[in-house]
């Protein structure tokens, strides 16, 4: 409901067609609390650890890219491997996460989204992020897989 409340159609249509397409591909979400409640996609490895490549902010309008949380995620932990994430999410036009970045928790606006060229970009960076989750397990806590974005 804050998407609706606080996006335009464009980037709603956008964060639907990339949410259905990660749980299309098995991921799931968890949904923070408070005044902005983020959209966490996650997949869960196979030692049960949960993974996510970014947090969808629909009050702000921003993705937030979650290096900081990934460094203590294999491969994740691998600068090389980080690295190759921010270069993939680079692809999506008007991105430009510099490499200083890979430590922190940049973002971009969600609006970079709304053009089909920044959607695929961003469902081939999430596509590959969830190739290297280790032994990827499908399916999560029915809690996690409510559709309303």
């Amino acid at each position: 409901m804050q998407l609706a409340a606080n996006q335009p159609a464009e980037s709603q249509d956008a964060v639907r067609k990339l949410l259905d397409d990660w749980r299309a591909r098995g991921g799931y979400f968890s949904w923070g609390g408070g005044a902005q409640a983020s959209c966490f996609p996650l997949a869960r490895a196979g030692n049960g650890e949960e993974y996510w490549p970014w947090a969808i902010k629909p009050t702000s309008g921003a993705v937030e890219i979650v290096f900081k949380h990934l460094l203590i995620r294999p491969p994740f932990d691998d600068t090389a491997v980080r690295d190759e994430l921010r270069q993939r999410i680079n692809r999506i036009p008007g991105v430009d996460i510099p490499l200083s970045r890979l430590e922190l928790r940049p973002s971009f606006p969600l609006a970079r989204l709304a053009e089909d060229e920044g959607l695929k970009a961003a469902i081939e960076a999430h596509t590959w992020f969830l190739d290297q989750v280790p032994a990827q397990t499908t399916g999560s806590p029915a809690a996690g897989l409510s559709a309303t974005y």
